[in-house]
């Protein structure tokens, strides 16, 4: 008699299930473009590189810090914002390595495209915005038609997101840091 772990019946969950069934909006993760900030200014935005008036800054750690406003807090029983010095002091190189810069540079072009969308509409944009899987793949290039999603590769984007978790945007305003 055959073993009942592998006849168990997959129940793979749609787009339009995993959206009723979670009741959270599943963000269209198809893009027909990379969004690139071109502003000499802002060119950097998406790099660790730290010239013009934006860029990317890994830090230590992110827990702890609240993001609200434009400005970033440490969390405890009353915020208290964070200076310059103190987010310089929290700087980190592990880890940079691991950083996927041209995965996040789709991942920002499909939450701006979420943000205009959500401003179209009048609606305001979430702080968690949710993906389909099958779409993200596609949109990288590891998901063709009519081919299925390989475990090994949600494993891996999903790894290389995590990479993400730690790292600051910033803004640089008249040399001081204002928003985060």
């Amino acid at each position: 008699m055959p073993n009942n772990d592998y006849n168990e019946i997959k129940m793979y969950r749609t787009k339009s299930k995993a959206e009723n069934e979670t009741d959270k909006k599943i963000v269209d993760a198809n893009i027909n473009a990379l969004a690139i900030p071109t502003l000499f200014e802002y060119e950097n935005a998406i790099s660790l590189y730290q010239g013009g008036k934006a860029h990317l800054y890994p830090v230590i750690s992110t827990k702890g810090l609240r993001f609200e406003d434009g400005e970033i807090f440490f969390e405890g029983d009353t915020l208290r914002s964070i200076s310059t010095a103190e987010i310089k002091d929290m700087r980190t190189n592990e880890g940079i390595d691991k950083i996927d810069i041209p995965l996040l540079s789709v991942y920002y072009s499909i939450i701006l495209k979420e943000f205009y969308s959500s401003l179209k509409a009048g609606e305001k944009l979430n702080s968690i915005i949710t993906m389909y899987a099958p779409d993200l793949m596609r949109c990288i290039g590891l998901l063709q038609d009519g081919s299925g999603i390989h475990e090994n590769d949600v494993k891996n984007i999903m790894r290389k997101t995590q990479a993400f978790h730690d790292i600051i945007g910033i803004l640089d305003t008249k040399k001081k840091w204002k928003n985060i």
